[in-house]
């Protein structure tokens, strides 16, 4: 989330491999402290081409990777963003960092410096924060104690944030109100002490958080880290404060807390403060993000609907608080839930969703998909008959059920599970891996209710193959000779979950498949035993697969499987293998070089966010990619971006509409990226005001 770390990052690549020759690391090794600043805490008038200096006691570690500034050697936030910096230099001794930042007039800037190492290994002793401005300062400030049950409170991280905490802790809250946090400081004792100087005028959302590993998230569930607020009354609903120009404010006490929940575990709290604003609220839905498998998260979204007023308001749970919300929805009108019908009771809990999820792949995903992240949404579903999510399926309607989705960062995407919240039972598997035919009949249906003429002219995975040629989802597209265009028809899991035109640089021939075609995982073990063991030199590999009437530069009358072998996620093709796509025999293997190549990256911030997502994507080679916003049942709300691009980073983004202008409500949504060989998914939170 922070607005300034992809510059910063960017010019520091370059230094890392020649001074990684030049470090050893001393296991002894004594912390690392910031000597001195420039511009200085509560330095006014600061000229706009002064240099941003920062002097260490000992040489930086350039080879250390702070996530929190988007990869580069320091995790620095610098507040209101002052853009990319202009130059940006280490001293010989490599003591003294230098940039030039792109100041502007009468502005007061907040710097928060949360993690650095030594050459020798020593880490930072404690995070800095300071102030300066390019005009005057304001005179108020606030002062309390932190404190963190079963932790210390040193190190915590203590700020005035927006009265609209979602807007984001980091990075600008996307509105018209500037920075996240207008004022921040660091407790430095056992004892939880801390004073904020030079605090602005206004209303805000004291609040503190700890964070062990430099990233600028707490994670629940992490010793040592949370997040906490301003709550005098200790109603566990979090409290603002009103600070006047040259007000002393004290005894403003801040309480960090580390709590995970099941969903039903705090309801009834948050059904008596939804009920404060209106007497009828009931609960129809429910959404959480950073589940375990035991089926507890840090934060949930509760959603009520008041007949007699007609507002659909909510309660978020985070971190043990909670925030009362005016207007919250989950994919807005028209999406596959109805958000005015009351749940039942009687369902059953975030953990029996998880546990039954686990049970009928989860775990399996998870084990094949390090580090995947669990969310979970309940829902009465209105899944009607013909709709793309439902085509295949003969669904319920009016009913709760559970979505638990799993997705990972470097692996095949995810995978949702559909659970009835009253029996537990799971109905829907969607992105479960499966042989290609095992989704044709689902894929023709869409493909004809696009166009009666419909022709399959190619096959292609969504997300890498395992060795059995079973794929998370798989791509069809169809040729139309009426209209002479393409379509392209994802489906996984039995269900189509996205629909759209393809390009003819997407699909390498507009001839017909044959009825009769090898499937998946018949081709895949040929494959496989001509790669002379390539997944097991390679464990992390990915291995893509598409089937066409001929590809570019062999012959269009000849039905072929192709197998691209890359060596790690997103990683250059190693090895590509021709199988006839009728007799499953391997034709060609070959090591190819300048094939269209994979997503490297995919970022959005803010996240949370208020207003626009910025979003930053790059691409390892030539290719063409496709940029869409999912809700959290998979479906498409905005497609931004879909072309052929040269290999690079760029940046897009999302103003928040769906592909219709309409503004979003508020929720989880998933950003996708698909290049011709690969696929990213990032979350995003949208909260509206």
């Amino acid at each position: 989330m922070s607005p300034i770390r992809r510059p910063w990052g960017t010019l520091a690549a370059a230094s890392r491999a020649l001074v990684a020759l030049l470090i050893l690391v001393n296991p002894c090794a004594a912390q690392l402290t910031l000597e001195s600043m420039t511009p200085a805490h509560g330095a006014e008038n600061v000229d706009l081409e002064q240099p941003f200096i920062l002097t260490f006691s000992q040489p930086l570690d350039t080879t250390a990777v702070f996530e929190s500034a988007g990869g580069f050697y320091l995790g620095i936030q610098v507040l209101p963003d002052p853009g990319p910096p202009e130059t940006l230099t280490l001293s010989e001794d490599r003591t003294q960092l230098t940039a030039q930042l792109t100041l502007a007039e009468n502005t007061q800037y907040w710097v928060v410096l949360m993690g650095a190492r030594a050459e020798s290994g020593g880490e930072l002793d404690h995070p800095y924060s300071w102030t300066f401005s390019t005009g005057t300062l304001p005179t108020a400030s606030m002062s309390g104690t932190v404190s963190f049950d079963g932790s210390t409170p040193d190190g915590a991280i203590v700020g005035l944030f927006p009265t609209e905490f979602f807007g984001g802790m980091f990075g600008d809250d996307g509105g018209d109100d500037g920075p996240a946090f207008r004022a921040v400081t660091v407790v430095t004792g056992p004892d939880g002490a801390y004073a904020i100087d030079y605090v602005p005028s206004g209303t805000f959302l004291p609040g503190a958080f700890r964070d062990t590993d430099n990233d600028g998230e707490p994670n629940a569930g992490v010793q040592g880290e949370g997040l906490g607020f301003f709550d005098p009354d200790e109603n566990r609903v979090a409290d603002n404060i009103t600070i006047s120009e040259g007000e002393q404010v004290e005894g403003i006490d801040v309480a960090i807390g580390s709590a995970t929940v099941t969903a039903g575990e705090s309801l009834d709290e948050i059904v008596l403060l939804a009920r404060e604003s209106n007497d009828d609220a009931a609960l129809t839905a429910i959404q959480g993000g950073d589940l375990t498998t035991d089926g507890v998260a840090p934060i949930w979204l509760y959603m009520f609907y008041s007949t007699s007023s007609g507002d659909t308001t909510g309660v978020a749970f985070l971190f043990d608080y909670l925030f009362p919300i005016e207007s919250l929805q989950f994919g807005g009108d028209g999406g596959p839930f109805d958000p005015t019908v009351p749940l039942p009771d009687g369902w059953i809990d975030s953990p029996e969703a998880v546990d039954a999820a686990e049970d009928a792949g989860g775990e399996d995903f998870r084990e094949e998909n390090p580090g995947a992240v669990i969310t979970a949404g309940l829902f009465m579903l209105e899944l009607a008959a013909g709709e793309a999510f439902a085509r295949r399926r003969a669904l319920f309607q009016g009913e709760p059920a559970w979505v638990v989705t799993y997705s990972s960062q470097s692996g095949p995407g995810e995978v949702r599970f559909v659970v009835d919240a009253l029996t537990g039972e799971v109905i829907i598997v969607s992105g479960a891996r499966t042989a290609v035919r095992t989704e044709l009949e689902t894929a023709n249906q869409a493909g004809v209710a696009w166009q009666p003429d419909a022709e399959l002219v190619f096959v292609g995975s969504f997300g890498s193959v395992d060795a059995d040629g079973r794929s998370g989802g798989w791509a069809f597209a169809y040729y139309s000779p009426a209209l002479d265009e393409l379509h392209t028809v994802f489906v996984s899991g039995g269900l189509v979950f996205d629909e759209r035109p393809a390009s003819p640089d997407d699909v390498p021939s507009t001839f017909p498949l044959p009825a009769h075609w090898t499937d998946s995982d018949v081709a895949a073990a040929a494959a496989e035993a001509a790669s002379g063991g390539f997944r097991d030199q390679y464990p992390e590999a990915e291995v893509f697969a598409r089937l066409s009437q001929g590809f570019p530069g062999v012959s269009q009358d000849r039905l072929l499987w192709e197998f691209t072998f890359h060596p790690e996620p997103q990683g250059e093709i190693l090895l590509r293998i021709l199988v006839d796509g009728q007799t499953g025999a391997v034709t060609t293997s070959t090591e190819p070089s300048g094939l269209p190549g994979s997503v490297s990256l995919l970022e959005a911030y803010p996240n949370p966010s208020t207003g626009p997502t910025s979003i930053r994507y790059g691409l390892e080679a030539t290719g063409t990619v496709d940029l869409i916003v999912m809700n959290a049942l998979g479906q498409v709300v905005r497609s931004i971006l879909s072309d052929r691009l040269p290999a690079g980073e760029y940046s897009a983004q999302w103003d928040g509409l769906d592909d219709n202008g309409t503004p979003v409500a508020s929720g989880s949504y998933w950003l996708r990226l698909q290049s011709d060989r690969s696929v990213r998914t990032e979350s995003v939170v949208v909260i509206r005001r």
